[in-house]
């Protein structure tokens, strides 16, 4: 059988970059959209979504720890840097952050089914730059569909390790595109979700049932996922992987969840009362963001520093001249000349372009 695909990674990292980017500010973008088309106030907004982002970013990363990893971390209080990610543990950070933030805010209104349909989109962008680096990938396979990474690839070392190819080999040998697969499943996810979107009748069960998906998605992808492209929990149980038990349980306990939301929620109109958020809690909550950042400038990736500087920096900013603003006449008085020395500048220029 001939193979058409064929990867090399020695560029790898550079997709895995830019997919990782464009991933992170389409859900970005798609949320921020949502939420200021629904009237939300911005700042709490934006907030609430740098925060979901944030512990997103630390979920994926924390979550790959394999055991020597944690033992540090228990030893020294110590979170040593790790290169490696993993969706799952991104997904419960997300959740973890939003709700936190939505809990110290008192922000009441529909927070987790803003993400329901840029989630799965955002996977399906990112799972490109995962076929292009060769992180996570499948088991051999003789299917006309199988890929071969080059002889720089994790692909090719463990084929080599395992003695399924030899050094005189120039690619590894085939094997299931994973990625693809996910790729395929989160956009068929995102497509249910939004046509699905107007009868749920419990809020956040749309959220609920989009990361259930995903999460049947994935128990079925890690049959034909190689062990070492796995971080931990692989050990077979029963015929099944420790992460798939784990999954299953969550699907069940899911469902359940699910269909008791549903069942004990009449549909009709919801009434939000005004949202009335302390400026005590929105600045606690951003000197916050703005420590965690800070202390883990060492430990985020540059890439990862640079997302969250791009969204804190001008939000922050924001905030604090308008707190300014509110609380000190002068601070008032000194917004206005600006404005007024602004309006008048243009003045002089639109007149001075008529002048002989």
């Amino acid at each position: 059988m001939q193979i058409l695909f064929i990867i090399e990674t020695t560029h790898g990292g550079l997709y895995y970059t830019i997919t990782y980017l464009t991933a992170i500010l389409l859900v970005a973008t798609f949320t921020i959209y949502i939420g200021f088309a629904k009237g939300y106030p911005k700042i709490p907004w934006l907030l609430l979504i740098i925060t979901g982002g944030l512990f997103f970013i630390i979920g994926e990363k924390v979550a790959s720890y394999s055991s020597w990893q944690w033992l540090k971390v228990f030893q020294s209080f110590n979170f040593p840097p790790g290169q490696k990610k993993t969706i799952l543990g991104g997904i419960l950070g997300l959740f973890a952050g939003l709700m936190l933030a939505k809990i110290w805010l008192r922000f009441y209104l529909p927070v987790l089914d803003n993400f329901s349909i840029a989630l799965p989109l955002a996977m399906a962008i990112s799972r490109l730059g995962c076929l292009m680096a060769g992180c996570c990938f499948g088991t051999s396979t003789s299917l006309p569909w199988g890929i071969k990474y080059g002889y720089t690839s994790m692909v090719y070392r463990t084929h080599i390790l395992k003695g399924i190819v030899h050094f005189h080999d120039k690619t590894s040998a085939a094997v299931h595109p994973i990625q693809v697969y996910e790729m395929l499943g989160c956009l068929i996810i995102a497509f249910l979700v939004w046509r699905t979107r107007a009868k749920w009748k419990a809020s956040e069960s749309l959220f609920l049932f989009s990361v259930l998906c995903y999460a049947g998605l994935r128990f079925l992808v890690e049959f034909v996922r190689d062990p070492e492209s796995s971080f931990s929990l692989t050990q077979v149980f029963f015929g099944l992987k420790i992460i798939q038990w784990i999954i299953m349980i969550f699907i069940i306990s899911g469902i359940v969840l699910l269909v008791a939301r549903e069942k004990n929620t009449k549909r009709g109109p919801v009434i939000y009362r005004p949202l009335r958020i302390s400026n005590f809690r929105l600045t606690i909550l951003t000197l916050f963001l703005y420590s965690v950042v800070l202390a883990g400038r060492n430990w985020f990736t540059s890439t990862e520093l640079s997302l969250l500087l791009i969204f804190l920096v001008p939000v922050g900013f924001i905030f604090f001249l308008r707190l300014y603003q509110s609380y000190t006449p002068s601070g008032l008085s000194w917004a206005e000349s600006v404005l007024k020395k602004i309006t008048n500048q243009n003045k002089i220029v639109k007149t001075g372009n008529h002048l002989p």
